[in-house]
This record gives structure tokens, C-alpha cells and sequence, in this order.
């Protein structure tokens, strides 16, 4: 499974997106209120070492961008907005990186974290409002085997 499928069902069993009208989807977010998307912005190497084995060690970073779109209730108190929906993903995440709960994506589970970026309003019309998220996860991909410069 991909850390992009990964990603996508592990977000999917979030209780804050219990209420959701359809999948997750990659990519597109539905103009119907209660639906959720998930956008990959790809991957980044943040470092790279290489043993004396010729193993190579590469901290790498995905990010992806959350965006929800939630009924727009601005005079009720009883309905949850997109914004408080959103906060409890976030809290979510936070909490399962924390503990250790989340699925692991790399291959050392110890130094891996998935982080939260501040959300953003996109807009409110059409009885919806959607706002955004940024998920952040950062792991360890390593490589055996190889060229191994101490034998040359």
C-alpha cells in the first residue's frame, strides 16, 4: 500500500470525519457539504547518510493539504462548524503521532512524526464553508546494500 492509500484510509477512520458523506477523495474535493479531499504535495529528502556498509539512511518528508467541506451554520450553536471539524482532525492527528497509534510509513517507526500546519478558510458560500489543513509526515526510508566507498 502506498503511504498516499495509507495516508487516505488512516484519515478516514478520524472521528471528527466520522460524519463525512463520501470517501476521502484524492486529489478533488465534492461541492456537496460533507465531503473531504486530500491533496499530495510529494515528497521531499531532507537528508541523506550513507554507512560504511554502502546502506544508505534518507529522512524524507510528505506533505499533504486536508481540505473539508462542512455546512455552514453561522447562527447556530448545536451544529459543528468546518473550523471546529477541522480543529478535532488536528487534535486527532497530534494525538495518534503522539502516542505512537498512527500507521507507521517508513521503515524505523522510532523518529517518525506526522505534524499539523496551521488550517486556512478557503471561503464560505452555497450554505458550505471549506478550509484546509496541512499534514506533514516525515519518516525513514533506508536503502541496503550498494556501493561501499571504503572498498575502493
Amino acid at each position: 500500500m502506498s503511504r498516499l492509500e495509507k495516508m487516505k484510509a488512516w484519515l478516514q477512520t478520524a472521528p471528527a470525519l466520522s460524519d463525512t458523506d463520501t470517501d476521502i477523495m484524492v486529489d478533488y474535493t465534492d461541492d456537496v457539504p460533507g465531503s473531504a479531499g486530500l491533496f499530495p504535495s510529494g515528497t521531499q529528502e531532507v537528508s541523506r547518510t550513507r554507512d560504511v556498509l554502502g546502506n544508505v539512511r534518507l529522512v524524507c518528508r510528505d506533505t499533504f493539504a486536508v481540505y473539508l467541506r462542512w455546512p455552514y451554520f453561522p447562527d447556530s450553536e448545536t451544529l459543528q462548524t468546518s473550523e471546529e471539524v477541522l480543529e478535532q482532525l488536528a487534535d486527532w492527528i497530534r494525538e495518534q503521532s503522539a502516542a505512537r497509534t498512527a500507521p507507521v510509513f517508513g521503515d524505523d517507526p522510532i523518529p517518525e512524526s506526522i505534524t499539523v500546519g496551521q488550517g486556512r478558510l478557503w471561503g464560505a458560500e452555497d450554505g458550505s464553508s471549506v478550509y484546509s489543513i496541512t499534514v506533514t509526515l516525515t519518516y525513514i526510508q533506508i536503502h541496503e546494500g550498494g556501493y561501499n566507498p571504503w572498498l575502493i
